[in-house]
């Protein structure tokens, strides 16, 4: 997990929070389209990997269903396809 360790010692710990914090902090260049629609088509795709993607992918999830449900490899991976 990417993590931002401010100067007063203030930890960042998730992706876009870091990156809305560092958007505010210095806007120039913009880390975000300034159009509302292609903003929300930023954080849409972000979001998709953060919360829809990376959640079934993560190797300790199926690391579990293998250990408690004797899934094979290749079922774990099976599993994170569909």
């Amino acid at each position: 997990m990417p993590t931002l360790v401010l100067e007063d010692g203030t930890v960042l710990t998730q992706s876009l929070a870091t990156l809305d914090y560092l958007d505010h902090i210095a806007p120039d260049p913009a880390l975000l389209p300034e159009d509302p629609a292609l903003r929300a088509k930023v954080r849409a795709a972000a979001q998709v990997i953060a919360l829809d993607i990376y959640p079934l992918n993560n190797f300790k999830g199926v690391s579990r269903l293998k250990s408690e449900y004797g899934l094979t490899a290749n079922q774990g991976i099976e599993w994170m396809r569909h």
